[in-house]
């Protein structure tokens, strides 16, 4: 039987650039940690006990075994090694370790092979090296100091420290000398001075003249590495030394830098300073405060976590030295969402992330470099992520939970376990909380005291250790309650997966209940959390319900996408459970949401509402199921199929007459009358229904507790039908009035899609009686409400106004571009209404541009439309049809006839405007009849 484990990658070491290569990845490693792999797969398959490792890695100077199991704990980490099943690395209890995976091959690389690229980590570390850069060109020239370098676990310290060191030379001018040391953890005080020694030891080997540089100046520190003095000299530099305090260590230290770098400039890395011992934090200290002229600079890094879980002194030295300006600090945050894709990039060549796979990995990881690679290489791994045959990535479905590592975990772990149990009981409960919690919440789920809960957060978060404080949250009245958050998504996840899964599920449950216990009536604000505890609580049909109100605030917050979403998660909760009444309310009301969303970002369209109304059509007619029905008949219209919509429409009349009906059936059956006749041109037949449905909303819209959730603002939609119809009748003084109801409405802020709607209208009523100043104007705000939008339904409309403006403000080739552009979306959306209008508008700015043959394909396409049904504005074909006509002199009959036709339209159906047009060009032709 064939084994599904993947083969190991090879291995290869660069220790010049200290990079562990696993295949095409990169990780950057501590030079002793990539030494001990180097020791280990020299002979693979062997034992290798601590003594001898610590003797030929160490050299046994100044440490315990406690830094092999550090050291191994990093290596298997970077190889993402499993402790309970290796592949690569073996412990074998009280014996030692050893070497099982592959052979690590030679770091060069042959001819016409290029060199690997720099670690992915140090994507988004370009301040932070050019920080370093800078500081370390002050120092060559004589301004010496201390910089540190802040980041948790995985935050790419080290990557940004060895790409630093990397090249150094070249950014000194001179050849610099580098010392790199580390601290180990240690139970207890460490060895004194343990990373600067270890930092010193192998320069006594390499520089030459060091070594009496050292017994001259700084004898202390040569008296701490023995093994470099002769054996007859270790006598006599003994008695020197005998009785030395601290303080002359921390001198001639300072002393020898001075004295050093007069010839080349040294750069001293010592890292994971949160280990360190008291007398190198001292040394650090004395050295920030010395006042000098060497040419030397000292980089320490630490994890601020780490320092305060300790309390170790390098929390007050820091604290001193910034408050006196005696030290620069350099902070490593998260990558964001550019630099994740940038990183998936680099580890998944020609990848082409999703802005939705890059908003979960965000969330997931908060932008933790290593727990970010770490992911990938799971997902990898799990073939989840993976390249195409074709070309390209395929990447996880989307919501598809992404893997949380276990060598990443294990990093926390450590740290966990020094906290105090009821700390620990705490922030496990508050890990299950998505993104923040607050202190009554969790109080209530405790059952303690809310006061005693805030002061043990407050304390966390003082000591910076584990959380950090967010906005506090209004809870009722004047109640506040304290909000706070995990520092970054790994510490979150470490917290929730000590809880077991059944407890986590009981746990999600108690905590929905006490945000609903605590916040009441204001719990609808937090409705994506109380969504979240259900599904992970496994209470499908509460977790769809929150997703729906949780999606209908998307809607508030302009968020239609964001709607979108969670209405599919809503509705993945149902697919759990039998149908029934309340799992199909619940299912209504979700795809509801969706239309509404749908509408909002391209408009009402068949496959948007079909599914909800296929459901609600069998049910009787409610509040929830009438904007349904409404949309149903909009999306037909939109689509040309006017028979079905008049059959829906006279349906719905039919339930309107029923005595329980109210009010709201009555409003939206006149206005779906008035919107048809006004696209049949019949706005004398249109004007009364939109104006009794603008009563009926005048009357009960603003009624405490009315707020049907129709998909359009349903004074907007009525005011627009109501102003073309004003305008098509020529009615001047009418039309403005509505114009101006409408614009006044505007000025108190409405929703994107209903603000383009209005604007749409409105310029059309201004190209319709030739207001090419007002157009412009109108068509200016359109444009900039668009440029701020991804999406709105009403672009292409909006975009034809626009495009005629342009024509008409002399830019005709510009305009006529516009125009065909906002045709071709029109088109691709398959929608009906006004394109025989709009065809028509570039049938006239053809022929303005003397492109007759374009002129005559549009006009063309308006008789096919016509013969479908489509009746939108057919006066104004039949104007530019004789217009079209009379260019040529054989054509002026076929032009007269034309007018007349368009004035027998005008004068059965009432249109003032057109009648006044139709008159006009006929007497241009010189017909006086």
């Amino acid at each position: 039987m064939t084994s599904s484990i993947p083969p190991l990658p090879p291995v290869t070491i660069d220790a010049e650039r200290h990079l562990l290569c696993l295949g095409d990845r990169e990780v950057q490693l501590q030079p002793r940690v990539l030494g001990l792999l180097q020791c280990l797969a020299s002979r693979p398959g062997q034992v290798i006990g601590k003594e001898q490792l610590l003797d030929e890695v160490w050299g046994h100077r100044f440490i315990t075994e406690g830094v092999i199991k550090t050291a191994i704990s990093e290596l298997r980490a970077a190889l993402g090694d499993d402790v309970k099943q290796p592949r690569w690395i073996e412990t074998l209890a009280r014996r030692g370790y050893r070497y099982i995976g592959t052979a690590l091959l030679a770091a060069a690389a042959p001819a016409g092979v290029s060199p690997p690229q720099r670690s992915s980590t140090l994507i988004g570390r370009e301040d932070a090296l050019a920080a370093l850069q800078a500081r370390w060109a002050a120092a060559c020239q004589g301004q010496p100091g201390v910089l540190l370098v802040a980041g948790d676990a995985g935050m790419g310290k080290t990557a940004l420290l060895s790409e630093f060191m990397h090249g150094l030379d070249q950014r000194s001018g001179d050849e610099a000398v580098v010392a790199v040391g580390q601290s180990v953890e240690a139970l207890g005080e460490g060895e004194p001075y343990l990373p600067f020694l270890e930092a010193l030891s192998p320069l006594l080997a390499q520089q030459p003249g060091l070594l009496a540089e050292l017994r001259r100046v700084a004898p202390t520190w040569l008296s701490q590495m023995p093994w470099h003095v002769a054996l007859e000299d270790r006598e006599a530099l003994a008695r020197e030394v005998a009785g030395a305090s601290q303080e002359r260590m921390l001198r001639e230290f300072a002393v020898l830098l001075d004295q050093a770098t007069q010839t080349q400039p040294w750069l001293v890395v010592v890292e994971d300073l949160h280990w360190s011992d008291s007398a190198s934090v001292q040394l650090l200290g004395h050295l920030a405060r010395r006042r000098s002229s060497g040419r030397w600079l000292v980089v320490g890094s630490f994890r601020p976590v780490d320092v305060a879980a300790s309390e170790h002194p390098l929390g007050d030295m820091r604290r001193e030295l910034r408050l006196h300006g005696q030290v620069r600090e350099i902070a490593l945050d998260g990558l964001n969402q550019a630099q994740l894709a940038a990183l998936t990039t680099a580890r998944c060549p020609g990848a082409q992330p999703s802005a939705a796979f890059l908003a979960q990995l965000h969330r997931h990881t908060d932008g933790l470099p290593l727990f970010a690679e770490r992911v990938l290489s799971e997902l990898l791994e799990q073939g989840l992520l993976r390249p195409l045959d074709e070309g390209g990535w395929r990447f996880p479905e989307a919501g598809h939970p992404l893997p949380l590592p276990p060598t990443l975990i294990d990093l926390m772990e450590r740290q966990i376990d020094r906290l105090p149990a009821a700390a620990r009981q705490m922030l496990e409960v508050a890990a299950l909380s998505p993104h923040e919690f607050d202190d009554v919440v969790l109080a209530e789920v405790l059952g303690i005291a809310p006061a005693d809960v805030r002061q043990r957060l407050d304390g966390l978060v003082r000591r910076r250790l584990w959380l950090l404080a967010r906005e506090p949250r209004l809870v009722s009245g004047e109640r506040v309650a304290a909000s706070y958050g995990f520092q970054h998504a790994l510490m979150r996840h470490a917290f929730e997966q000590r809880t077991p899964a059944a407890g986590r599920m009981a746990l999600h449950r108690r905590l929905g209940q006490a945000i609903e216990a605590v916040y009441g009536d204001c719990c609808g604000e937090r409705s994506v959390e109380l969504a979240e505890h259900a599904r992970l609580g496994r209470e499908p049909l509460k977790a769809a319900r929150h997703y729906n109100l949780a999606g209908q605030q998307a809607l508030q917050r302009i968020a239609p996408f964001s709607a979108l979403d969670l209405v599919r998660v809503g509705l993945g909760q149902l697919d759990q459970l039998e149908a029934g009444r309340e799992t199909d309310e619940a299912r209504v009301d979700l795809l509801l949401t969706r239309v509404r969303a749908l509408v909002a970002t391209r408009g009402y369209s068949i496959p948007c509402v079909e599914d909800a109304y296929a459901l609600v059509s069998r049910w009787p007619l409610s509040a929830r199921t009438l904007p349904v029905w409404y949309a149903a008949i909009r999306a037909r219209h939109n689509v040309g199929r006017w028979a079905e919509r008049d059959e829906l429409l006279a349906r719905l009349e039919g339930l309107r007459d029923q005595p329980d009906a109210g009010w709201l059936v009555a409003a939206i059956c006149a206005n779906a009358r008035g919107f048809v006749n006004t696209h049949r041109n019949q706005p004398l037949e249109a004007l009364p229904h939109l104006e009794r449905a603008l009563q009926l909303f005048e009357a009960h819209m603003h009624q405490p507790g009315e707020n049907p959730q129709l998909l359009l603002d349903f004074e907007i939609n009525t005011l627009c039908h109501h102003y073309i119809a004003c305008v098509e009748l020529g009615d001047a003084t009418r039309a403005a009035a509505t114009a101006e109801r409408l614009e006044a409405r505007l000025r108190q802020g409405v929703m994107p899609l209903n603000e383009s709607m209005a604007l749409f209208y409105l310029s059309n009523g201004a190209q319709l009686q030739g207001d090419e100043k007002r157009l412009a104007g109108l068509t200016r705000r359109a444009q900039a409400l668009l440029a701020t939008r991804e999406s709105l339904p009403l672009a292409a409309p909006n975009g034809v106004m626009h495009g005629w403006s342009l024509c008409q403000s002399g830019a005709r080739q510009a305009g006529i571009a516009k125009l065909q552009e906002a045709l071709r979306s029109y088109e691709t959306q398959n929608l009906m209404p006004g394109r025989m209008y709009y065809l028509q508008l570039l049938a006239r700015q053809a022929m303005a541009a003397g492109d007759l043959t374009l002129a005559d394909r549009c006009l063309d396409s308006c008789e096919a439309l016509h013969a479908q049904g489509e009746t939108s504005l057919r006066g104004e074909v039949l104007l530019t049809r004789a217009a079209r006509l009379a260019l040529t002199p054989p054509g002026r009959a076929a032009a007269l006839e034309c007018l007349h036709e368009a004035q027998a339209y005008a004068e059965a159906r009432g249109l003032g405007r057109l009648l006044e047009a139709t008159r006009r060009e006929r007497r241009l032709l010189g017909d006086g009849t």
